[in-house]
């Protein structure tokens, strides 16, 4: 009778050297394995869309700090000047999660206002007005995220003739945003996980349950009882398993009726010289004589 689990053998062993495991563990373990394995793929992934996320509002902010200080750069044929007053730089720098660096380049490069720590920039081949661009880079070890725009005297003037501002922000306030976002998705998935692990392990208990009842039914059966097993209202799953050991059944007795046809010949074949070989003992009985009894 055939079982979801049962020891290895000696004969099991050495005719394929592997243990006989559980249908329903099997089966778990082909579920819950692809999920154990893409549950740290969905953190990357969540912990990567929460830095853009993150990133998509702070940049903004820094896009809006770039072009404030654009309207108080004043370009001329020659030099580039900027009037930057104190009460604006107390402005910008007023943050208190993050440190701010701002950085204004003249035409040959050299620092007009702000701070010398923001690494340059390279120039490119063509400057679209009013773009504002961002990178990521670090001032003394540590992550900052950099908005820069270049500024032209004039249209059409040659692209080495450039102002650049830059504008750099440490990402405390980015970091603890993403923060909450993976917290707050991932929080759900740690009471979702074992959900669905019992959600599994209920649906696996009733789709097994055929195999249980197959189990009960042919172990109710009395050893002399070869009539099939019928295959109504059976999954199509073990139907085919059913129809094999039906077969098998009818196989068996067959065998058995062949044996039975046999031990009824063979009696009847031993019948007829039992009896003569008994009448003959009888008749000697009968004798009175010592030579006749011993002929007999």
């Amino acid at each position: 009778m055939w079982s979801p689990r049962r020891r290895k053998t000696e004969d099991d062993s050495s005719a394929d050297g592997k243990a006989f495991n559980s249908l329903f563990g099997e089966i778990l373990d082909w579920m819950l394995a692809p999920l154990l394995f893409l549950w740290p793929i969905s953190i990357i992934v969540t912990h990567n869309v929460a830095n853009s996320i993150a990133n998509q509002p702070y940049d903004q902010a820094l896009a809006v700090n770039v072009r404030a200080i654009a309207r108080l750069v004043k370009l001329e044929s020659n030099q580039a000047r900027v009037n930057f007053p104190a009460p604006a730089r107390l402005i910008l720098r007023a943050d208190e999660d993050d440190t701010v660096y701002y950085q204004v380049l003249g035409f040959k490069g050299e620092l007009l206002a702000g701070d010398k720590d923001i690494p340059p920039v390279s120039v490119p081949d063509s400057v679209e007005p009013d773009l504002v661009m961002f990178r990521d880079e670090q001032i003394a070890g540590e992550d900052v995220r950099v908005a820069y725009q270049f500024l032209q005297p004039a249209e059409g003037a040659s692209p080495k003739r450039l102002v650049v501002l830059q504008v750099a922000e440490t990402r405390n306030k980015r970091s603890t945003l993403a923060s909450r976002v993976v917290t707050g998705v991932l929080l759900p998935q740690f009471a979702i996980i074992p959900i669905a692990v019992i959600l599994v392990w209920l649906g696996l208990s009733r789709g097994i349950a055929p195999l249980n009842q197959l189990q009960s039914l042919i172990r109710r059966r009395r050893p002399s009882d070869l009539s099939p097993i019928s295959v109504g209202g059976v999954p199509e799953e073990v139907r085919p398993l059913i129809i094999a050991f039906n077969d098998m059944m009818a196989r068996l007795e067959e065998n058995l009726q062949a044996q039975q046809r046999f031990i009824a010949d063979a009696a009847h074949q031993m019948r007829t010289p039992l009896t003569g070989l008994r009448m003959q003992t009888d008749l000697a009985l009968m004798e009175t004589d010592p030579a006749q009894v011993h002929r007999s």
